[in-house]
């Protein structure tokens, strides 16, 4: 998979992001089964650079 897409995964997360090689690269949300959410920055799969996390309970992270 290679540029914008949506993934979603059989455990329930969901990615909608740029892809190279299958992988989130770039810009994306992934939205975890349990009520997560990451939307920020990707580098070859992982979470990279400027992005925010929020958790299932609302807490949240923001920065890098």
């Amino acid at each position: 998979m290679n540029g914008t897409g949506s993934w979603f995964g059989a455990g329930g997360n969901e990615y909608v992001a740029e892809f190279k090689d299958g992988l989130p690269h770039r810009q994306g949300t992934m939205v975890l089964a349990d009520g997560g959410r990451y939307s920020g920055e990707y580098k070859e799969g992982k979470m990279f650079g400027q992005g925010s996390l929020t958790f299932a309970d609302a807490s949240r992270y923001m920065g890098e």
